[in-house]
C-alpha cells in the first residue's frame, strides 16, 4: 500500500510589520482648495490646548492696544470673540471710513482674515511667541484642477465633505517627499465604515486630474477609494485595491488590475496557504505540470 502523503501544516510566513515614519495623524484645520490647505498634527494636541487656554485670559480691558502695528509681527488677534495667534501680513486701508484695517494670517489654523481693526489686536505674551506655528501648509500630491488653471469652488466643497466623514477624528496624512508639501490624505469614514483617498475621490468625481501615470498608483496600499459618482447607483460600483504595490498592476489607464476590498488580506493568505498545502501533499504524484495553451 502506498504511504499516505503528509500534509505540510507550515503556513506561509507573514511579512514583518513596517513602521511608517511618513504617516501622521492630523486634523485638517482650513481648506482654500486641494492645492492649498492646512493641517495640525494630532501629536500637537497638548500644545494646541495650552495655546487656547492661555489666550482665554486675554480680556480687552486688561491689555492695552499696541501703539504701532507692525507688518510680519506676531500678535494675539480677536475674531468672532476668540483669540488666536496671528501674523500681520498686510494693511487694508478703508478710505471711505478713513480707518486702517489689517490682514492677518492665523498660524495655528492657517486661515486669513481681512479687515481686522486695531482694537482687535494685542501684544502676545513671550511664552507664546517662541512656540512654532501649529498649522502646516499642504497640497494634494500631483493633483491639479480638471480642465482649468484654477480650482472650482465645488472641489474645495467636496474635499471638505470628504474630510467631514472623519467626524472630528484625525485623518491620515502621508508625506510623499521630505522636501515637498505634497501629501496624500486618507479619511477613515465612521459613517461608511471604510477609508477613502481624497485624491482618488476628487479624481473620480471629475474635479481633479493626476499629472502622470505614476501618480495613478496607490500611494498608500492599505487605503481604499470609494468610487462615488452621482450618476451611479450604489450597486453599480465597488471599493477596490490595486492588486499589486508595483507598476506591474497598471499597464495603462485603460488596463489595470484590482482586487475587491471585500477580499481581505487574511482571506488571500488563507487561500495561498491552502494552495501550498495541496501542492506539498500531491506534487510527487503528478507526472506533469498542467500548462494550458493561452
Amino acid at each position: 500500500a502506498s504511504e499516505t502523503p503528509q500534509i505540510n501544516q507550515k503556513s506561509l510566513p507573514m511579512p514583518e510589520p513596517v513602521e511608517r515614519k511618513d504617516h501622521f495623524d492630523v486634523y485638517v484645520t482650513h481648506i482654500e482648495n486641494p492645492s492649498n490647505f492646512y493641517v495640525r498634527h494630532a501629536a500637537n494636541n497638548a500644545k494646541w490646548i495650552a495655546v487656547k487656554n492661555h489666550l482665554k485670559g486675554y480680556e480687552e480691558y486688561s491689555r492695552p492696544v499696541p501703539e504701532e502695528i507692525k507688518i510680519r509681527k506676531l500678535y494675539a488677534v480677536n475674531v468672532d470673540d476668540e483669540w488666536h495667534r496671528g501674523v500681520i501680513i498686510g494693511i487694508v486701508p478703508d478710505r471711505e471710513k478713513n480707518i486702517t484695517k489689517y490682514e492677518v494670517q492665523f498660524i495655528d489654523i492657517g486661515n486669513q482674515e481681512k479687515g481686522v481693526l486695531k482694537q482687535q489686536i494685542r501684544e502676545l505674551d513671550e511664552s507664546l511667541k517662541g512656540l512654532e506655528p501649529l498649522a502646516e501648509n499642504c497640497s494634494l500630491y500631483e493633483t491639479f484642477p480638471r480642465n482649468s488653471d484654477t480650482w472650482s469652488p465645488k472641489a474645495a466643497t467636496k474635499m471638505k465633505e470628504i474630510i467631514a466623514e472623519a467626524v472630528d477624528s484625525p485623518v491620515i496624512m502621508k508625506k510623499i517627499t521630505p522636501m515637498s508639501n505634497g501629501v496624500e490624505i486618507i479619511v477613515p469614514s465612521k459613517r461608511k465604515g471604510i477609508t477613502q483617498s481624497v485624491r482618488d475621490s476628487l479624481h473620480y468625481q471629475e474635479l481633479a486630474t493626476l499629472m502622470s501615470r505614476e501618480s495613478a498608483l496607490k500611494i498608500i496600499p492599505d487605503s481604499c477609494a470609494i468610487l462615488n459618482v452621482d450618476v451611479l447607483l450604489e450597486e453599480d460600483f465597488y471599493q477596490v485595491y490595486l492588486a499589486s504595490d508595483d507598476e506591474a498592476s497598471i499597464v495603462n489607464p485603460n488596463c489595470f488590475y484590482v482586487r475587491r476590498s471585500m477580499y481581505s488580506e487574511s482571506a488571500f493568505m488563507k487561500m495561498m496557504k491552502e494552495l501550498k498545502e495541496d501542492y506539498d501533499a500531491s506534487y510527487h504524484r503528478r507526472s506533469t505540470i498542467y500548462a494550458p495553451q493561452i
